[in-house]
Protein backbone atom coordinates (compact mmCIF):
# COMPACT_ATOMS: atom_id res chain seq x y z
CA UNK A 1 0.00 0.00 0.00
CA UNK A 2 1.54 3.33 -1.06
CA UNK A 3 1.72 6.44 1.06
CA UNK A 4 -1.06 8.26 -0.80
CA UNK A 5 -3.51 5.42 -0.16
CA UNK A 6 -2.58 5.38 3.51
CA UNK A 7 -3.05 9.14 3.73
CA UNK A 8 -6.48 8.94 2.08
CA UNK A 9 -7.59 6.13 4.35
CA UNK A 10 -6.43 8.03 7.41
CA UNK A 11 -8.33 11.10 6.22
CA UNK A 12 -11.49 9.07 5.69
CA UNK A 13 -11.26 7.73 9.24
CA UNK A 14 -11.14 11.31 10.55
CA UNK A 15 -13.91 12.64 8.28
CA UNK A 16 -17.15 13.13 10.30
CA UNK A 17 -19.39 12.51 7.28
CA UNK A 18 -17.89 9.06 6.74
CA UNK A 19 -19.02 6.23 9.01
CA UNK A 20 -16.25 3.62 8.86
CA UNK A 21 -18.65 1.01 10.27
CA UNK A 22 -21.30 1.55 7.57
CA UNK A 23 -19.47 2.99 4.57
CA UNK A 24 -17.47 0.54 2.47
CA UNK A 25 -14.85 2.73 0.76
CA UNK A 26 -11.95 1.11 -1.07
CA UNK A 27 -9.02 3.16 -2.36
CA UNK A 28 -7.55 1.56 -5.49
CA UNK A 29 -4.55 2.74 -7.50
CA UNK A 30 -3.91 2.07 -11.17
CA UNK A 31 -2.56 3.53 -14.38
CA UNK A 32 -5.44 6.02 -14.63
CA UNK A 33 -4.90 7.30 -11.07
CA UNK A 34 -6.82 6.71 -7.86
CA UNK A 35 -10.28 5.14 -7.75
CA UNK A 36 -12.76 5.29 -4.91
CA UNK A 37 -14.93 2.18 -5.00
CA UNK A 38 -17.63 0.71 -2.78
CA UNK A 39 -20.95 1.79 -1.30
CA UNK A 40 -21.80 4.55 1.16
CA UNK A 41 -24.88 5.23 3.25
CA UNK A 42 -25.24 8.99 2.60
CA UNK A 43 -24.62 11.47 -0.19
CA UNK A 44 -22.53 13.52 2.27
CA UNK A 45 -20.16 10.55 2.73
CA UNK A 46 -19.76 10.23 -1.04
CA UNK A 47 -19.03 13.92 -1.59
CA UNK A 48 -16.68 14.30 1.38
CA UNK A 49 -14.79 11.09 0.59
CA UNK A 50 -13.97 12.52 -2.82
CA UNK A 51 -12.83 15.81 -1.26
CA UNK A 52 -10.58 13.96 1.19
CA UNK A 53 -9.04 11.90 -1.60
CA UNK A 54 -8.45 14.88 -3.88
CA UNK A 55 -6.76 16.85 -1.11
CA UNK A 56 -4.48 13.93 -0.23
CA UNK A 57 -3.68 12.92 -3.82
CA UNK A 58 -1.29 15.81 -4.45
CA UNK A 59 -2.50 16.45 -7.98
CA UNK A 60 -2.94 12.81 -8.97
CA UNK A 61 -6.24 12.08 -10.72
CA UNK A 62 -9.03 10.79 -8.47
CA UNK A 63 -12.05 8.97 -9.95
CA UNK A 64 -15.22 8.66 -7.90
CA UNK A 65 -16.95 5.29 -8.39
CA UNK A 66 -18.65 5.25 -5.01
CA UNK A 67 -22.32 4.34 -5.09
CA UNK A 68 -25.08 5.30 -2.71
CA UNK A 69 -26.95 2.45 -1.07
CA UNK A 70 -30.49 2.83 -2.44
CA UNK A 71 -33.62 2.99 -0.30
CA UNK A 72 -35.41 0.88 -2.91
CA UNK A 73 -34.40 -1.65 -5.55
CA UNK A 74 -35.85 -0.70 -8.93
CA UNK A 75 -34.98 -1.46 -12.53
CA UNK A 76 -32.96 0.87 -14.74
CA UNK A 77 -35.90 1.34 -17.13
CA UNK A 78 -38.03 2.48 -14.20
CA UNK A 79 -35.34 4.98 -13.14
CA UNK A 80 -35.08 6.61 -16.55
CA UNK A 81 -38.85 6.59 -17.12
CA UNK A 82 -39.49 8.26 -13.77
CA UNK A 83 -36.79 10.90 -14.30
CA UNK A 84 -38.08 11.52 -17.82
CA UNK A 85 -41.54 12.20 -16.43
CA UNK A 86 -40.21 14.49 -13.68
CA UNK A 87 -38.11 16.57 -16.07
CA UNK A 88 -40.87 16.89 -18.67
CA UNK A 89 -43.22 18.13 -15.95
CA UNK A 90 -40.83 20.80 -14.68
CA UNK A 91 -41.28 24.34 -16.03
CA UNK A 92 -37.53 24.96 -16.43
CA UNK A 93 -37.12 21.98 -18.76
CA UNK A 94 -39.94 22.91 -21.12
CA UNK A 95 -38.55 23.28 -24.65
CA UNK A 96 -35.64 20.88 -24.03
CA UNK A 97 -35.85 17.73 -26.16
CA UNK A 98 -35.60 14.75 -23.78
CA UNK A 99 -34.94 11.18 -24.87
CA UNK A 100 -33.91 7.91 -23.28
CA UNK A 101 -31.20 5.26 -23.57
CA UNK A 102 -29.11 6.40 -26.56
CA UNK A 103 -27.58 9.73 -27.52
CA UNK A 104 -28.24 10.82 -31.13
CA UNK A 105 -25.50 10.03 -33.66
CA UNK A 106 -25.41 13.67 -34.77
CA UNK A 107 -25.89 16.46 -32.27
CA UNK A 108 -29.32 18.08 -32.69
CA UNK A 109 -29.91 21.81 -32.77
CA UNK A 110 -30.86 23.55 -29.54
CA UNK A 111 -31.09 22.09 -26.05
CA UNK A 112 -31.44 18.33 -25.64
CA UNK A 113 -30.99 15.62 -23.03
CA UNK A 114 -30.65 11.84 -23.11
CA UNK A 115 -31.23 9.79 -19.96
CA UNK A 116 -29.87 6.30 -19.37
CA UNK A 117 -29.10 4.06 -16.38
CA UNK A 118 -27.01 1.00 -15.60
CA UNK A 119 -27.15 -0.83 -12.27
CA UNK A 120 -28.82 2.19 -10.68
CA UNK A 121 -26.30 4.74 -11.97
CA UNK A 122 -28.06 7.43 -13.99
CA UNK A 123 -26.20 9.07 -16.88
CA UNK A 124 -27.17 12.53 -18.14
CA UNK A 125 -26.00 13.55 -21.61
CA UNK A 126 -26.80 16.50 -23.81
CA UNK A 127 -26.70 20.28 -24.02
CA UNK A 128 -28.63 22.61 -21.70
CA UNK A 129 -28.93 26.41 -21.71
CA UNK A 130 -27.55 27.17 -18.24
CA UNK A 131 -25.49 25.88 -15.31
CA UNK A 132 -28.66 25.85 -13.22
CA UNK A 133 -30.28 23.41 -15.67
CA UNK A 134 -27.25 21.14 -15.39
CA UNK A 135 -27.26 21.29 -11.59
CA UNK A 136 -31.02 20.90 -11.17
CA UNK A 137 -31.14 17.89 -13.50
CA UNK A 138 -28.56 16.09 -11.37
CA UNK A 139 -30.43 16.77 -8.13
CA UNK A 140 -33.67 15.51 -9.67
CA UNK A 141 -31.87 12.33 -10.72
CA UNK A 142 -30.69 11.81 -7.13
CA UNK A 143 -34.28 12.26 -5.92
CA UNK A 144 -35.51 9.22 -7.86
CA UNK A 145 -35.77 6.24 -5.45
CA UNK A 146 -33.28 3.55 -6.46
CA UNK A 147 -30.60 5.88 -7.84
CA UNK A 148 -27.14 4.77 -6.69
CA UNK A 149 -25.08 7.29 -8.65
CA UNK A 150 -25.28 10.10 -11.21
CA UNK A 151 -22.85 10.68 -14.07
CA UNK A 152 -23.52 14.22 -15.25
CA UNK A 153 -22.14 14.80 -18.75
CA UNK A 154 -24.45 17.69 -19.62
CA UNK A 155 -22.76 20.55 -21.46
CA UNK A 156 -23.81 24.18 -21.06
CA UNK A 157 -24.26 26.28 -24.19
CA UNK A 158 -23.46 29.13 -24.13
CA UNK A 159 -20.68 28.37 -21.60
CA UNK A 160 -21.08 29.82 -18.10
CA UNK A 161 -18.93 29.95 -14.98
CA UNK A 162 -19.97 27.53 -12.22
CA UNK A 163 -19.42 29.94 -9.31
CA UNK A 164 -20.91 30.55 -5.86
CA UNK A 165 -23.71 32.66 -7.30
CA UNK A 166 -24.79 29.86 -9.63
CA UNK A 167 -24.67 27.36 -6.76
CA UNK A 168 -26.83 29.64 -4.59
CA UNK A 169 -29.35 30.16 -7.40
CA UNK A 170 -29.52 26.42 -8.01
CA UNK A 171 -29.93 25.64 -4.31
CA UNK A 172 -32.89 28.00 -4.07
CA UNK A 173 -34.42 26.26 -7.09
CA UNK A 174 -33.84 22.86 -5.48
CA UNK A 175 -35.42 23.83 -2.17
CA UNK A 176 -38.37 25.32 -4.05
CA UNK A 177 -38.81 22.15 -6.13
CA UNK A 178 -38.79 19.68 -3.22
CA UNK A 179 -42.49 19.10 -2.44
CA UNK A 180 -41.70 17.48 0.92
CA UNK A 181 -39.58 20.36 2.23
CA UNK A 182 -40.84 23.44 4.08
CA UNK A 183 -38.10 25.97 3.37
CA UNK A 184 -39.67 29.38 4.03
CA UNK A 185 -37.44 30.03 7.05
CA UNK A 186 -34.22 28.58 5.64
CA UNK A 187 -31.45 30.95 4.61
CA UNK A 188 -28.43 29.93 2.53
CA UNK A 189 -24.97 31.39 2.06
CA UNK A 190 -22.32 30.02 -0.32
CA UNK A 191 -18.62 30.80 -0.16
CA UNK A 192 -16.05 28.94 -2.28
CA UNK A 193 -18.44 26.02 -2.65
CA UNK A 194 -19.18 25.76 1.06
CA UNK A 195 -22.87 26.11 1.93
CA UNK A 196 -23.95 27.51 5.30
CA UNK A 197 -27.58 26.88 6.23
CA UNK A 198 -29.25 29.14 8.78
CA UNK A 199 -32.75 29.75 10.04
CA UNK A 200 -35.36 27.30 11.25
CA UNK A 201 -36.49 23.85 10.15
CA UNK A 202 -39.88 22.58 11.29
CA UNK A 203 -38.49 19.19 12.34
CA UNK A 204 -35.29 17.17 12.63
CA UNK A 205 -36.29 15.26 9.50
CA UNK A 206 -36.73 18.52 7.57
CA UNK A 207 -33.34 19.74 8.84
CA UNK A 208 -31.69 16.60 7.51
CA UNK A 209 -33.60 16.73 4.24
CA UNK A 210 -32.53 20.32 3.55
CA UNK A 211 -28.88 19.42 4.16
CA UNK A 212 -29.13 16.36 1.94
CA UNK A 213 -30.49 18.50 -0.89
CA UNK A 214 -27.42 20.73 -0.63
CA UNK A 215 -25.08 17.74 -0.89
CA UNK A 216 -26.88 16.49 -4.00
CA UNK A 217 -25.88 19.63 -5.88
CA UNK A 218 -22.70 19.36 -7.99
CA UNK A 219 -20.09 21.95 -7.03
CA UNK A 220 -20.91 21.90 -3.30
CA UNK A 221 -17.77 20.90 -1.38
CA UNK A 222 -19.08 21.21 2.18
CA UNK A 223 -22.29 21.93 4.08
CA UNK A 224 -22.48 23.61 7.49
CA UNK A 225 -25.92 23.03 8.96
CA UNK A 226 -26.86 25.71 11.52
CA UNK A 227 -30.60 25.18 11.21
CA UNK A 228 -32.52 25.30 14.46
CA UNK A 229 -35.53 23.07 14.93
CA UNK A 230 -38.81 24.86 15.63
CA UNK A 231 -40.34 24.04 19.03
Amino acid sequence: MNDVVKTIQAGLEREPAVNVHQDDIRVVTGEEGIRLEGAVSTIAAKRRALQVAVQAAGGEAVHDHLQLRPDAQVGDDHLTATLDQVLRGDRDFQGIAIGRDEAPQSEPQGAWMVLSAHDGVVRLQGVVPSVNHRQLAEVMAWWIPGTTGVVNELQVDPPQEDDDGEILDALNLVLDRDPALQHDEIQLMVREGEVTMGGVAVSAEQRERAERNCWYLPGVRNVINKLDIAP
